[in-house]
């Protein structure tokens, strides 16, 4: 599942162990969306920070790890020159307009992304 959730610009989302719970930065991704300066760059971003977190919930817990095989999964997705595989390989935040201080918003509650994975179609038994 997905949930969105207001948190500082410095977290891009983070995975809870033992669950399949993905919470995303509300106000980053509201920031990213209102400031790209293409399709591709947001997208780029919100890729690069939501397979990070699905593969923590694959169970790839070590973060230097995690980030490797973000890596490797951009490149061979994408390609060495996408913009995605270039966030991975090094910091996504580096290739977003940075936020200014005191500009989220934390006092929204946490919402669920509905329908954002379809139920099951009995590939798991």
């Amino acid at each position: 599942m997905l949930f969105l959730a207001d948190m500082p610009y410095t977290v891009g989302a983070y995975h809870q162990i033992g669950t399949n719970n993905i919470v995303m930065n509300r106000n980053l991704l509201d920031h990213v969306l209102g400031t790209a300066e293409a399709t591709t760059e947001a997208n780029s971003f919100i890729y690069s920070i939501l397979t990070h977190e699905y593969l923590h919930a694959l169970g790839y817990i070590d973060e230097a790890a995690t980030r490797e095989l973000t890596y490797r999964v951009s490149r061979e997705t994408f390609g060495d020159t996408h913009l995605a595989t270039r966030m991975a390989a090094s910091n996504p935040w580096q290739y977003i307009k940075q936020p200014q201080f005191g500009e989220h918003n934390l006092q929204r509650p946490i919402s669920v992304v509905r329908d954002f994975e379809p139920p099951p179609f009995g590939y798991i038994s």
